[in-house]
């Protein structure tokens, strides 16, 4: 049992290593475009704000979802898990159509 205990422990430190890796990685990305954005034309920037804007949303979403799994218990870590993965996919999916406003 304490070994089973052990590997769901590492399991969830191995998760949240992996998935704050990425939310910072996402979060170069973000700034990176916002940087480009101010390179864009007027209309093309409005259109790239309203993404930027419901990116950094989603980015404050899956922020709380990882907050979560730091808190939840060894047993409820995989339901959790559920919850950022799905938060990391909708940002990811976000930012791809943010990216694709760009000229």
């Amino acid at each position: 049992i304490e070994a089973t205990k052990q590997y769901t422990a590492q399991q969830k430190e191995d998760f949240q290593r992996k998935a704050h890796e990425e939310l910072v990685a996402i979060q170069k990305q973000i700034s990176a475009l916002r940087g480009k954005a101010t390179e864009a034309s007027a209309s093309t920037r409005a259109g790239l704000q309203k993404s930027l804007n419901e990116l950094e949303k989603k980015r404050d979403a899956a922020k709380d979802k990882l907050d979560e799994l730091r808190a939840a218990t060894d047993a409820k870590w995989s339901e959790v898990k559920v919850g950022v993965n799905s938060a990391l996919d909708e940002l990811k999916n976000s930012y791809q159509k943010a990216l694709s406003r760009l000229p």
